[in-house]
């Protein structure tokens, strides 16, 4: 028997490659088995182990909000491929007036592009049409979207490129005039870090965070 900070840094240090090792860390961070700050104070205290450089660069790539391993791979090829910043996962947007315009699974602050990984459900006919009204929101308030299908990532750089192109098209509006914001209204209960979902009532994990399990 184990636990799930040493199963983390066995899984890490012994990955295939990066990406596999971020993906273990990801999704043990997605089912709240070990925040990062309790994988990273293992991985600093077992410096010598077997594979443990890996580990830590998978730790620092890692996120504590990605809802599947194909979001984690579409970020890696952000970060790695793309060689951009690390964007936000699964950041809730809204308008001035505090409505939720929409979650998408990638959001470059800066310049308000939008990365979306569109898994077999969203070629289903309601959720294209969710898809599409979605889309539309964002539109509505001047953010860029690319959207990702899983053939896509066969080739990284053809998806690297298209990033960089939605980047260059976004508008880089100053944050003063945005007509969104990642700024919560105070009725919200923001579930983004371990630490936040660890705190939530039963009841609450079901309302707040049954949406992750549909996610494809």
């Amino acid at each position: 028997m184990t636990d799930a900070v040493r199963s983390l840094y066995f899984a890490t240090r012994y990955a295939g490659s990066l990406r596999e090792a971020v993906e273990y860390a990801d999704m043990a961070a997605y089912s709240d088995l070990c925040s990062l700050d309790e994988a990273i104070a293992y991985a600093l205290a077992h410096p010598g182990w077997t594979g443990a450089p890996q580990a830590r660069d998978a730790l620092a790539l890692a996120d504590e909000n990605s809802w599947s391993p194909r979001e984690t791979g579409l970020r890696m090829v952000w970060v790695i491929d793309a060689g951009l910043a690390r964007p936000l996962c699964n950041r809730p947007i809204f308008d001035r007036l505090g409505r939720h315009i929409g979650t998408p699974d990638l959001l470059d602050l800066e310049s308000g592009t939008l990365g979306e990984y569109d898994g077999s459900v969203h070629l289903e006919r309601r959720q294209r049409a969710r898809d599409a009204r979605r889309d539309e929101r964002f539109r509505d308030h001047g953010l860029e979207t690319f959207h990702i299908f899983g053939p896509d990532m066969e080739d990284r750089s053809h998806v690297a490129r298209r990033m960089h192109e939605a980047r260059a098209r976004a508008k880089w509006e100053p944050e003063s005039q945005r007509s969104w914001t990642i700024e919560p209204p105070r009725w919200w209960r923001p579930t983004y870090t371990v630490a936040l979902r660890r705190a939530l009532s039963l009841d609450d994990r079901a309302t707040l965070l049954g949406h992750r399990r549909r996610v494809a």
